[in-house]
């Protein structure tokens, strides 16, 4: 299990423990993945239910949020908490809608770091990338925001040299459908969190590294050390010439 850095500010370093270590039951339960898929419906008399509720069906929670919620479900539905294993409860979580996506986590974690250096309302930087459904302009900005809007012109600009990554800055994945948050960065490896489910063998909330091997190329030419479900390098997934790459919040600029 990769270590948190040492070095990140003490308000990501206590959100990204949260998120690692959810306190359920007797267990430390590290926070599954979640994604909404589900569309905003016309129909008004359940606008609420899809518009508004902010933890289960998200996906965009936070890890007090997803531990009330959880708390909740599990009381109501018998769901002995105390008793179960760590990967019963991510288990009951999965099939109750409970988590967070990689944009979610990712806003949190960035909000966090934004936080460690000023007191600006984080969402005021954002301009939120275009719907065509009218419903949307209701949502609040963490649940309007997903991994294309984090690394759009209008919100953040390319990184190029390894050497000039900051913590905080984002590796761009699979052609905008994914970030991760990087937390370290020396001359030998770089660390980032991220939430995923499909792609990599470690699912939910966790860390991964990348080693560095080729100090003056681009991340592509990196040692991944993160596994795919098949057991590949997950840098297979990065895709240099379709637009993926480091890119900075220009609300860190």
């Amino acid at each position: 299990m990769i270590p948190i850095p040492s070095s990140l500010p003490i308000q990501v370093k206590q959100l990204l423990s949260q998120y690692l270590c959810l306190q359920l039951g007797n267990q430390c339960v590290p926070c599954p993945y979640y994604e909404n898929k589900e569309k905003l419906s016309l129909n008004f008399n359940s606008i609420y239910n899809k518009l508004f509720d902010q933890t289960r069906r998200t996906g965009k929670a936070d890890p007090e949020e997803i531990e009330k919620v959880t708390n909740q479900l599990a009381q109501k539905l018998n769901f002995d908490l105390n008793q179960a294993t760590v990967e019963q409860i991510r288990q009951f979580m999965r099939q109750k809608k409970i988590g967070v996506d990689c944009s979610g986590f990712a806003y949190h974690l960035l909000k966090a770091f934004n936080h460690s250096k000023t007191s600006q309302n984080f969402d005021k930087f954002f301009i939120r990338t275009p719907s065509p459904n009218p419903l949307s302009i209701f949502r609040p900005n963490h649940l309007q925001i997903n991994a294309h809007t984090f690394t759009n012109p209008s919100n953040s600009q390319p990184v190029f040299n390894l050497n000039d990554i900051q913590l905080g800055d984002m590796i761009r994945m699979f052609k905008g459908k994914h970030i991760l948050v990087i937390l370290e960065n020396t001359s030998k490896k770089i660390i980032y969190a991220h939430s995923s489910r499909k792609w990599t063998l470690t699912t939910g909330v966790h860390l991964g590294q990348i080693n560095i091997t080729h100090p003056q190329k681009g991340l592509e030419e990196q040692n991944w050390v993160e596994k795919t479900k098949d057991h590949q390098s997950f840098g297979r997934y990065f895709n240099h010439q379709q637009g993926d790459g480091i890119f900075r919040l220009k609300s860190r600029i």
